[in-house]
Order: structure tokens, then C-alpha cells, then sequence
């Protein structure tokens, strides 16, 4: 047998989740960051035995059985149940938000999340949750923590677009008896779930898991930029990356503290570091091959309501996919004790809030063309290699993006030199202007079609 490190990490694919290091029965990975300020494990000492393991609880291994396979052992057989192809089995959706004027402003979209796992702790369903949160060590801004108090999981609000990873928590929960809850990114609920199938310590133990929907993982040098250029010189002690404004429509900022105090604030909803999230800059190569953005393994799935009716609310709003009954009762009990405000919204206004479910599943087929043009060996995934339905427009983009992903990550161990980075991307994000003008048509007039169906859905 091959380890994950002959296998996706060689490849490229490593998405850092860790859960190959936790679950290692030889204790021979650890996991560390590259060059690309990106987690990968590696060997701590020679594997003895090569048992395969690693590669057997790996999200983006061959082999291993993908979100449909996982979802149906998981969710099939739950009475009610549906199904759809883009977000997976769901018995409910929604969106909302807490009624906490002051908490859904510290919070990233509308609190759901961290509700939902304080009622979980509140209610005896587990006795301790695993989510992330700022990190005291020296060598990253951000850790996965264990959470035992409400007001431990409130030390988690807020998104963290930065690496973190589980290794260390999946070894605590092998070693230490309860009850545990997870929040994290769709492929790290992919990675706990193929564990859990091997282990019954596991799958006894995670008894609710909560994904989050995603786009693209960034390395740590996306922050570290970002940092530079709200004027931040020296090393990062803090940095938040959706602090909430009420007076402006676009009300995300960066607000970064250095090492000696001195804070500074950037303003990222629009721009060019809007432009660089969007546009795979610095991200993973894994995310270039995901084909799950709803998170479609996790018990319940929350994410950011992008959609015209909720855009203008700056306080706010959450959606939401539940696969569970358990889920659907504390959401009840919630909206009957007056904690949250909840719309009922149609499955398909879900699917269309999250414009990256076609970059993960159109646009994925052409990617993996391109990038079996190329000779790589990529995982395996749920759409086939080829043209699709793609435009012109999307399959000129596509390949800008491929590359700025690729030149991104060489130039964050190559070219230190913040300075020029900007102009870097901007060279290579910027299409022939026939595109450009051709695209932006296409964007207005699917922002009035979008502004035309909100005024339609309110009357």
C-alpha cells in the first residue's frame, strides 16, 4: 500500500484537513505547513507497516467513496428524506438569523452557526464542541479548539479564511470518552466521515457534525498580503476577517492587529482583494478539484443567504440545510422561544445563492480537462472531464484562474515582495476586452433578472 503522501500530497491535492495525521494508527504523520504557507502532513518517522489508512480516510484520494455514496449511508434511510443533486439529501432548509441584535453582529452572517452548537452543548446533546478559533501559538493566527462552555463556543465567531486543521482533535477525541460536535469545511466532514466508517470509537463519539459552505481555501500568505496592504509592516497577532459596519451596504472588512498593537482596517467586499478570493488567488489546488459546496456529509450545512432579497440586510442572514431531525427540533424550539427570526424559502432559492456550485460542478468539467491536457492526475469526481455547458467567457476564465492558482502559490515562497503583487495578478486576472465587456453585460442583466424575481417573491 501507498501513504497519502505518495498519493495526494505528491499530487498536489492535499487540502490540509489533517484527519489522516489524527487517525494514523502508527503515529507517523504529522502535519506542518509547506512552503505555500499550506498544512500537509508528513513523515515523522518511516511508515512501518504502509496499512493504507491515511489514504482510505483522505477527502481527495481515489477510491474512497464520494458525498453521494457517504450521503446515502448516512441520510438515506431518514423518513421524509430528499434529495437533490446540487446540495444532496436535506429534510429542511431556510433562512434567518438570531434575534440578538448584538450577537448577529459579531457574528459572520447571521449567528445560526454558533447558536446552533451553543443549544448542543446547552441541551446535553454533546459535551464538547471542536471549531476554530483564534490561536495563542506563535506560528499561526488561527487553531481548531475544544469548546466546553457556550461561552467558549462564542470565542468562534467569525470566519476564518486561513488554515487550520484537525489532527490533533481527532487524536483527543480517540483518547478522551464523550460526546463531541464539529464544525468545518465541507471536505474535512468528507475526511471525519470516511474515518468514522472505520472507526466505531469515532462514529460513536461525533454524534453531530456542521458544515459550512465554501468556495476555495486559502493558504496563510492571502492574509498575510491582505495584512500589507492596510499597512500592516510588521508580524499579525489578530486578524478578523468580517468585522460588520450597519452604516454601508458592502460591510465586510479585514481588521488586523500586528504584534506591537497597531490595528488597521481594509475594506474587501469589492476591489482587488475581492477580485483575488474570487479569483484563486492563493488558494488550494484541491479546491480546484471540489465538487461539494454544500457541505452535503454534514448533519447541517449554514452559509452566507447571497441572494437580493437578504444582500442589503447588513446585519446578516444565514441559510440553511438540515439532514436531520435533531436539527429541525432545535431550529423549532429556537424560532418558538423567540431566539431566531426564520424565513421559509424554497430549496432552489438555496441552490442559486451560492454562484460557486457552478464553478464545483459545470465549470469542474472543463477544469479537469484541462488539467488532464496537462498530464496531471487529479481525483477522481463526480462529473466527467470535458466541455459541458460552459461559454467562451467561463472557459477563458477558467484557465486564467488555473494559472494565477498555480503562479500564485510559487510566487508565495519565490517572491516575498508584497509590493509587486498586485500588479502581478492584475496581469494575469485581467481578460482581453472583448470578454470583459461581454461578461460585465452578462452580470447586469442577470443582477436586474435577480431584482426582478426579488420584487416578484415580495408580492
Amino acid at each position: 500500500m501507498t501513504t497519502v503522501i505518495d498519493t495526494t500530497v505528491s499530487r498536489g491535492f492535499c487540502v490540509g484537513c489533517g484527519v489522516c495525521a489524527g487517525f494514523c494508527p502508527n503515529n507517523v504523520l504529522k502535519m506542518e505547513f509547506n512552503e505555500c504557507g499550506e498544512y500537509n502532513p508528513v513523515n515523522v518517522i518511516a511508515c512501518p507497516h504502509e496499512c493504507g489508512i491515511c489514504v482510505n480516510v483522505c477527502p481527495f484520494a481515489d477510491g474512497n467513496n464520494n458525498e453521494d455514496v457517504i450521503g446515502q449511508q448516512l441520510f438515506g434511510d431518514i423518513p421524509q428524506i430528499k434529495y437533490s443533486s446540487e446540495i444532496g439529501h436535506y429534510l429542511d432548509v431556510g433562512a434567518g438569523s438570531v434575534s440578538s441584535e448584538e450577537r448577529r453582529l459579531k457574528s459572520s452572517s447571521g449567528g445560526l452557526a454558533s447558536w446552533f452548537l451553543e443549544e448542543c452543548l446547552i441541551k446535553g446533546i454533546v459535551d464538547a464542541v471542536i471549531c476554530v478559533g483564534h490561536s495563542t501559538k506563535s506560528d499561526r493566527l488561527f487553531e481548531f479548539f475544544l469548546a466546553t462552555k457556550p461561552e467558549d463556543v462564542r470565542k468562534s465567531i467569525g470566519s476564518a479564511y486561513y488554515p487550520v486543521e484537525l489532527s490533533d482533535m481527532i487524536k483527543f477525541i480517540q483518547s478522551h470518552k464523550g460526546k463531541y460536535a464539529i464544525i468545518g469545511l465541507p471536505c474535512f466532514i468528507k475526511g471525519i466521515r470516511l474515518a468514522q466508517n472505520r472507526s466505531k470509537i469515532l462514529n460513536e463519539r461525533i454524534i453531530v457534525t456542521v458544515g459550512l459552505a465554501c468556495s476555495n481555501l486559502k493558504n496563510v500568505y492571502f492574509t498575510k498580503y491582505a495584512a500589507w496592504v492596510s499597512g500592516i509592516r510588521s508580524d499579525l497577532s489578530y486578524v478578523s476577517f468580517r468585522d460588520k459596519s450597519t452604516k454601508y451596504r458592502k460591510y465586510f472588512n479585514f481588521r488586523f492587529v500586528d504584534m506591537n498593537g497597531y490595528t488597521s482596517e481594509l475594506e474587501w467586499g469589492s476591489g482587488e482583494l475581492w477580485k483575488m478570493y474570487n479569483g484563486r488567488f492563493c488558494s488550494f489546488h484541491a479546491c480546484d478539484c471540489c465538487d461539494d459546496m454544500f457541505a452535503e456529509c454534514a448533519d447541517v450545512t449554514f452559509m452566507d443567504a447571497w441572494l437580493t432579497r437578504y444582500k442589503k440586510e447588513p446585519r446578516g442572514t444565514n441559510l440553511w440545510i438540515s439532514r436531520s431531525y435533531l436539527v429541525n427540533k432545535l431550529i423549532a424550539a429556537g424560532i418558538n422561544d423567540g431566539s431566531l427570526l426564520i424565513d421559509t424559502i424554497p430549496i432552489d432559492d438555496v441552490i442559486a445563492s451560492q454562484k460557486a456550485l457552478r464553478w464545483k460542478r459545470e465549470v469542474l468539467k472543463y477544469r479537469l480537462l484541462l488539467l488532464e491536457e496537462i498530464g496531471e492526475m487529479y481525483p477522481r469526481k463526480r462529473v466527467l472531464p470535458g466541455y459541458g455547458n460552459t461559454s467562451r467567457i467561463e472557459r477563458e476564465e477558467c484557465k486564467r484562474y488555473l494559472r494565477i492558482q498555480k503562479e500564485s502559490r510559487e510566487l508565495c515562497f519565490s517572491n516575498k515582495d508584497y509590493s509587486v503583487w498586485g500588479e502581478w495578478f492584475k496581469d494575469r486576472y485581467n481578460a482581453p476586452y472583448r470578454y470583459r465587456l461581454t461578461s460585465t453585460i452578462l452580470r447586469y442583466t442577470k443582477y436586474l433578472q435577480n431584482m426582478l424575481d426579488d420584487i416578484l417573491f415580495r408580492h
